[in-house]
Order: structure tokens, then C-alpha cells, then sequence
């Protein structure tokens, strides 16, 4: 009896009907993917992103009442979180001109309140200290979503200079920080 060579196309375990089937089957995948645009757009993985700024500072040493204008934007990164901002601590020095130090306070016009526990004023004239603002506890705080943006006034009674401004807050149970240095305008 004569023996039969073996099919040439069996050789390898892969035939060409299989490597079809294999094709057929990665369609389907790539039409799949291509119909996800309907949901991009958000991104429920991204924390957003928090930019903080100041116009700027100008000290009048010896005078009360003096303005740090804090604008804080949450920048569009598509991510669904919105930014819920609990505090704003600002590091300064107290001036060496005007009166006495012991009648400098902190006070707040942007329905803040002065966080007593997590404030440190200076006790001399040049000394540096600083003082933490939070949301009044009957307020809403400040919550910003989308590209939404909110400047806060807060004054320091007879400050030299601020050194660090620190924003906190919270997305999606994530904390948040930012820190930045203000200008110092002449």
C-alpha cells in the first residue's frame, strides 16, 4: 500500500482558514474601539488639576487691612471631579514700621474664617509667621468644577512680605495641593 505524503498546508498547525478566523475575529475589537468617542470627553480616572495665582502684593508697612488677592481656576483636564478647596495658608512676615504688633490680626472679606489651630502670627515686629484660612462653617466653601474660577480677598494686618502661599483641597477623596510664591509689586 502506497503511503500518503502528508498535506503541505498541515505543517505548521496553522492553516489558512485559521489565520482568517483570527481576522475576522480582530474586527470586531477595532469597530468596538473606534465607537468609543460617544463616551470620551471624561475621564473618571483623572483628578483635576488646580492652578492658583496672585496679581500680586504691594506691602504698606504700618497700615491695617492690606489685600492678598488669591485666584484659583480648575483647569478643564476632562476629568469628572470637581475641586472642593479647604484651606489657603499664607507665610509672612510682620512689618518692622507702625504700631503696636499685638493689635495685628487677620482678618477675611470672602466668607473665610481664620483657622485658629493652624495659625502662628509673629509676636515682633519682623518676626514671620502665618495664618490659615478656611471655608466659614456656615458657608458652602468653594467648590470648582468645568474651567470654574473664584478669587478670594483675604487682608493681613501690617505684613512686610508673603513667602509661600499653600492652597488645599480634595477631588474624588484624592487631596490636592498647590504652593506658589506671589509677586512682590514695588
Amino acid at each position: 500500500m502506497p503511503t500518503q505524503s502528508p498535506d503541505p498546508r498541515a505543517h505548521a498547525g496553522v492553516s489558512r482558514r485559521r489565520i482568517v478566523q483570527g481576522a475576522a475575529w480582530s474586527v470586531p475589537a477595532v469597530l468596538i474601539a473606534t465607537a468609543a468617542p460617544a463616551a470620551a470627553g471624561t475621564d473618571l480616572d483623572a483628578l483635576p488639576i488646580l492652578v492658583a495665582s496672585s496679581g500680586g502684593y504691594k506691602p504698606n508697612p504700618g497700615e491695617s487691612n492690606q489685600s492678598i488677592l488669591v485666584t484659583l481656576v480648575r483647569e478643564d483636564n476632562n476629568s469628572v471631579h470637581a475641586i472642593s478647596v479647604e484651606s489657603v495658608r499664607i507665610d509672612f512676615k510682620q512689618d518692622t514700621k507702625g504700631g503696636d504688633k499685638a493689635s495685628s490680626a487677620v482678618s477675611n472679606i470672602a466668607g473665610w474664617v481664620v483657622d485658629t489651630g493652624n495659625t502662628d502670627y509673629p509676636t515682633a515686629a519682623g518676626d514671620s509667621g502665618w495664618v490659615t484660612f478656611i471655608p466659614d462653617p456656615a458657608g458652602a466653601g468653594v467648590e470648582l468644577d468645568g474651567s470654574d474660577a473664584v478669587q478670594l480677598d483675604f487682608n493681613i494686618n501690617r505684613f512686610e512680605d508673603i513667602s509661600n502661599i499653600k492652597v488645599t483641597g480634595s477631588a474624588n477623596g484624592m487631596p490636592l495641593e498647590y504652593e506658589f510664591v506671589p509677586t512682590k509689586l514695588a
